[in-house]
């Protein structure tokens, strides 16, 4: 009986996309691969760089590992951090295939509580998680005095509360003053420029004027929607009007949420994420966004052919809803470090790319062009903990290419020299998106900096066996970190002095203080006083701010205490420094006047060296002096003929070089410009 026949095994590809993954279908593992390249999703093709379902050898929990502890943060997050946090090593990574040079993203996420005791998450790519790895970094060695560390635990709770009377729901709602409305909407196109684009300014400036000379009033959608427009135009002028306004439109959307579901349902929500944003409660937004964006998938706004089906404008608006929120969102994911809540792969209007041909600059446009690069930032890299040298150069050229595009008319608006003459929304919405771009540079770069400071402060010990190129690519994105926080406080300082900056823009704030903890780390690692300049320019940005937003107030004293910190550390190595320079000229030159002295007065009274046999040699102070100082005991003469093969192959290499080109010079530059024939000569004589 013949055997039966083998069943042929199916080739099976290393790794699947995650559109086939998530649909169930074959993948071909390229990139892009067939599946997606055939439907034009080429830019919804990217590969998980760990599998999730993979567990890590070695990794079974334990109740130590599964107990969650919260501590206490004052301010917005109570900053009282502990110390103790958790590390990432080689040994974690979950792929085989990973470069095992590859730079270990720091975990820092963890339970915090907010000003009012409440538990909430941080993720590792927040500002608040970059100064727990600051606050790890900075030792007792560093800052003996603990003077950073008290500014961090200063509980100021008290002064975080909003100044502002208890509202009574029986007063009557305040009326709309027609003379101000022009400007209350201004005001609301200040504040939402650059991050949510949900209404064309003029249809709906014209229908609140409308509106207001009927009398206001109403429980409708579109009442709630025009009363949170004006909630957040006069946020910042009127609290007492404002926190009036936005409870009774929060009420009629809470009474028709689910009775209704359409467009004014998304913009309403949306709108109280920001309010809620901009009133220093950042869950509350990050929550109120979550519903604005599932109502937005309940009416399929992400799906670019369903928007097709409307007339034109109608179109546009449901598009550029969709982008608002996206672009939102992922500005949520990255001030508290949480996962986007829009990330699905069905979403096809987000895959539109910018027609360079016919381009027409739009700060919405410019906005979203970012929020898909900076996904990768914080997915792949913050929640998936590792970093390499492949990932950084790969989103780094996709930042170079956003640059290409983007930068140069954002920077036109921003010129110094043209600040006048730029409307506030203008300025508002290109400073919104450059600081998005910047601190994206400095979220990307930021494990390479901690790598680059614990380097140069020598307490790092996870450092492994590197080539001089890896070593200067690290150095490179460190720099780069560096570069664009100067570029931050420097642009965000002329806005401020020409008088363009407004007062309240918490997005801003909270990418002014990471780019300020980027300064003041730079200022312990190999940059020193040379950042002292810009770190307290941030800290005068920062106090700006802090007239009307208290966590402003607070990130000052923090980031003053830090540099205050960063200067003494400075100065206390000095003189460490110059006894390290005396001490390497003393043991190879002799070149310290007192020692010297010293040893030649009691070499010629002749202290210590005559004693007798029943007499105990006197203490002299030759034997209090470094050995290395006296001349050695008949020294062997190196230049003695014939020479010894003892050269620096290294520092011949470089003072002589054998290649074409070393270094940057040629052969022709030459330290040594010694004929081989002499060479020849001296080593094996005249034949």
């Amino acid at each position: 009986m013949a055997p039966p026949e083998k069943r042929r095994r199916l080739d099976r590809v290393e790794k699947a996309c995650n559109l086939c993954r998530s649909r169930k279908v074959k993948c071909d593992g390229n990139w892009p691969c067939a599946y997606c390249a055939k439907r034009d999703l080429q830019d919804s093709c990217t590969f998980a760089l760990t599998d999730p379902q993979q567990n890590t050898p070695g990794s079974t929990s334990s109740p130590s590992n599964n107990h969650v502890r919260s501590e206490p943060l004052s301010g917005l997050y109570q900053a009282s951090f502990g110390m103790q946090a958790r590390r990432g090593t080689i040994d974690s990574l979950r792929e085989s295939n990973q470069d095992p040079h590859d730079t270990v993203v720091p975990l820092a996420a963890q339970l915090l509580r907010d000003a009012e005791g409440k538990v909430v998450f941080i993720g590792d790519c927040a500002p608040l998680s970059f100064l727990r790895a600051v606050r790890q970094l900075v030792t007792p060695d560093i800052d003996p005095d603990g003077g950073f560390s008290r500014a961090c635990q200063a509980s100021q709770t008290s002064d975080l509360v909003r100044p502002g009377e208890e509202i009574d729901d029986d007063r009557p709602w305040p009326e709309v003053d027609l003379s101000a409305l022009h400007s209350w909407i201004d005001n609301y196109s200040s504040a939402t420029s650059g991050l949510v684009d949900i209404f064309d300014i003029q249809t709906v400036s014209a229908d609140i004027q409308a509106w207001a000379r009927r009398g206001a009033g109403g429980t409708d959608l579109t009442a709630a929607v025009h009363y949170l427009v004006l909630a957040i135009g006069t946020q910042e002028t009127d609290d007492k009007r404002s926190t009036k306004w936005f409870i009774h439109s929060k009420r009629i959307l809470y009474e028709i949420f689910c009775d209704n579901m359409n467009i004014q349902v998304v913009q309403g929500y949306t709108m109280i994420a920001l309010y809620m944003l901009r009133d220093f409660k950042p869950n509350g937004a990050y929550l109120f966004l979550s519903l604005a964006s599932r109502s937005a998938y309940a009416i399929g706004l992400h799906r670019a052919e369903v928007n097709a089906s409307f007339d034109s404008s109608m179109h546009a608006l449901r598009d550029r809803i969709w982008k608002s929120l996206r672009v939102f969102d992922m500005f949520i994911s990255c001030l508290l470090g949480r996962p986007p809540s829009i990330s699905d792969v069905d979403d096809t209007v987000r895959g539109k790319k910018t027609d360079l041909t016919d381009f027409h600059f739009s700060i919405l446009d410019a906005s979203v062009s970012f929020s898909n690069i900076i996904e990768q930032v914080v997915v792949q890299v913050y929640s998936r903990k590792h970093i390499s040298m492949r990932i950084a150069h790969f989103v780094s050229d996709q930042l170079k290419e956003w640059a290409s595009v983007w930068l140069v008319p954002l920077m036109h608006i921003l010129d110094k020299d043209q600040l006048l003459s730029q409307s506030a929304v203008e300025v508002s919405g290109a400073l919104q998106v450059l600081c998005s771009y910047l601190y994206g540079i400095t979220l990307l770069a930021r494990p390479f900096l901690i790598y680059d400071v614990y380097d140069s402060l020598g307490t790092s010990q996870m450092k492994l066996p590197t080539t001089q190129l890896e070593e200067r690519d690290k150095k490179k994105f460190a720099d780069g970190a560096i570069d664009a926080a100067i570029t931050m406080v420097t642009i965000a300082n002329s806005i401020i002095r020409a008088g363009k900056m407004p007062a309240l823009m918490p997005g801003i704030v909270s990418w002014l203080f990471a780019a300020s903890l980027v300064l003041a780390l730079g200022m312990l690692g190999r940059y020193g006083q040379a950042l002292e300049d810009q770190a307290r320019m941030s800290i005068r940005c920062l106090r700006h701010f802090g007239k009307v937003d208290p966590h402003a107030k607070q990130y000052s004293s923090i980031v003053q205490a830090l540099v205050e910190t960063a200067v003494e550390h400075i100065r206390r190595k000095e003189p460490q420094f110059r006894i390290r320079l005396k001490q390497a000229s003393s043991e190879l030159f002799g070149l310290n006047p007192t020692t010297a002295q010293t040893v030649l007065a009691s070499v010629h009274s002749g202290d210590g060296i005559e004693a007798g046999p029943l007499q105990a040699p006197r203490t002299s102070q030759v034997d209090e002096t470094p050995s290395a100082i006296l001349p050695a005991q008949n020294p062997s003469n190196p230049f003695t003929f014939p020479w010894t093969a003892e050269d620096d192959q290294s520092l011949q290499e470089f003072l002589r070089p054998s290649a074409s080109h070393l270094g940057g010079f040629a052969i022709e530059d030459s330290f040594f410009p010694i004929d081989d024939g002499m060479t020849a000569f001296l080593n094996e004589g005249i034949p």
